[in-house]
């Protein structure tokens, strides 16, 4: 409805000088594709607004702005001094902040092919997919190969247009392993992966760390 007055104001607008209506200038079927395109443009940038619970749809879901979400809004916790972090908590931790911000979040989503793999998350139907991983786990030699392995079945599959997000989630002592931090990327240098590692809060831990 936006789009439809603003085009009424046009036409009906006088001009200061002449008196002339802003659009007499113009042939019949030029004011008609211009209100058209202006049409068009109004409902593909309300396409891309959030519902009213405040969530990001489908054609609003890119790599970036996953990313950026994640890395500006989102923080992994644990709580009790006992525990220690495992992928099952921060799965469940993300996956409840994404479905506040995003429409469609599926868990474990299959690939397909002959092994059933399941990536951790797909958001948007498509857009893009996730898979996260501890640490300490992640930078031992079985893991890192197991995960390799993963993330070239995800390129594979649907994600290998740069939509690929892998989350590493660190608590303190495995955070300030840069050294396991850069074999890792290097590893993956070859894939279509996007790669982060991010720090898992602890108020029994100085968290206090640059990402």
């Amino acid at each position: 409805m936006g789009a439809f007055y603003l085009c009424k104001y046009l036409i009906t607008q006088p001009m200061h000088l002449s008196g002339e209506s802003a659009l007499d200038n113009f042939t019949q079927t030029e004011i008609i594709f211009g209100i058209a395109f202006l049409v068009f443009l109004y409902l593909l940038w309300q396409k891309k607004q959030p519902d009213k619970n405040g969530r990001l749809p489908d054609s609003a879901i890119t790599a970036d702005r996953v990313e950026k979400l994640i890395i500006n809004e989102f923080s992994a916790k644990i709580t009790a001094k006992t525990s220690s972090p495992n992928e099952k908590t921060i799965q469940e931790q993300l996956y409840n902040f994404l479905e506040s911000k995003i429409l469609h979040v599926q868990e474990h989503k299959p690939i397909g092919g002959v092994t059933n793999k399941k990536i951790d998350f797909d958001i948007g139907c498509g857009a893009v997919g996730i898979e996260i991983k501890i640490g300490k786990s992640a930078f031992k030699n079985t893991e890192r190969n197991r995960l390799v392995g993963q993330i070239t079945d995800y390129n594979k599959a649907n994600y290998s247009n740069d939509n690929l997000l892998l989350l590493i989630f660190c608590d303190v002592a495995s955070f300030k392993q840069r050294v396991f931090h850069k074999d890792l990327l290097d590893t993956l240098a070859n894939h279509s992966v996007r790669v982060h590692f991010l720090p898992i809060i602890s108020p029994y831990e100085n968290s206090n760390l640059e990402i």
